[in-house]
């Protein structure tokens, strides 16, 4: 008797769990919270400074990582944080090279063409997204593309395949 018990227990359980498993489902627009570090410049008197600040986001199960941080470089967390991209400008294409451990990230024409910063301010902006997506997905190299094309301003010009590296040098944390 105890054996047939056994082998009774041993069929239904199974069944139990994946039917029980089966029927939990996360909706497409599930939110799913994330816990994000994010870089901004922020303009002090005469100079500019690199902060990091947290924030937590809502990414639906059905969303793009892309329009989350798209949404975060237009609109600051903060009211004194400079905005890291136009409110024109497109995130093309974002994701992780496992096997370089790189980003990759593809902006629309827009990011230079309405830019209008500086080659100092421009350099925080580009330290600022690549400290923000090498934050995000734990790596150090971030490849920065606009419309397919290696980066290249009137201040800052890379090769095909050179990547800016994550750098938390100088860096203050707000609260």
């Amino acid at each position: 008797m105890k054996k047939i018990l056994k082998i009774l227990v041993m069929i239904i359980f199974p069944i139990f769990i994946f039917v029980s498993c089966s029927n939990f489902r996360l909706s497409p627009s599930s939110p799913t919270p994330q816990a994000l570090k994010l870089y901004y410049p922020q303009p002090m008197n005469n100079d500019v400074k690199i902060v990091s600040t947290e924030a937590k986001a809502y990414l639906k199960t059905d969303g793009e990582v892309k329009d989350m941080f798209e949404n975060y470089f237009k609109i600051p967390v903060k009211s004194n944080l400079s905005t890291l991209i136009s409110k024109n400008t497109k995130i093309n294409k974002l994701y992780l090279n496992t096997n370089e451990n790189k980003v990759y990230v593809d902006f629309s024409k827009e990011f230079l063409d309405d830019m209008n910063a500086g080659g100092s301010k421009e350099l925080l902006i580009l330290k600022s997204i690549t400290n923000t997506l090498g934050s995000y997905y734990n790596c150090n190299k971030v490849y920065i593309t606009i419309d397919g094309e290696p980066y290249s301003s009137g201040h800052v010009s890379l090769d095909k395949g050179e990547s800016f590296s994550v750098d938390y040098d100088d860096i203050e944390e707000l609260t």
